[in-house]
């Protein structure tokens, strides 16, 4: 049994120790980082760059891909674009590619003569 004037400070300590573990520590590391690439920043200089490190919903930097690729963790995906290019925020919210538009069917249209 623990001595009641003895034993409270082990038991806070006890406490104090299991509450500090229990805490996720925060982390700066990107969980993606989209590399090799032409990423379409749409800033004001409208940058192209080579690669953006991700964090959720949250663009933590936009750079070269050595620069980006520095900043990955062990758990961060990497994703190489070959190439390809990303632009953020970009979307059709007409839904003509589609048919939805009100009296134009483009669903089967597969070139520019096709939509014309």
């Amino acid at each position: 049994m623990v001595d009641r004037k003895t034993g409270w400070p082990l038991t806070v300590w006890y406490l104090i120790t299991l509450l500090l573990s229990c805490q996720t520590p925060p982390t700066d590391e990107p969980s993606v980082v989209l590399h090799h690439g032409k990423i379409v920043t749409l800033d004001p200089d409208f940058q192209i760059v080579q690669a953006v490190a991700i964090d959720g919903e949250r663009i933590l930097a936009v750079g070269a891909n050595d620069d980006i690729l520095a900043l990955a963790g062990r758990e961060t995906t990497l994703v190489d674009l070959e190439g390809q290019t990303v632009v953020p925020g970009f979307a059709d919210n007409h839904y003509h590619s589609i048919g939805g538009g009100p009296g134009v069917d483009l669903s089967s249209a597969r070139t520019l003569d096709d939509v014309l």
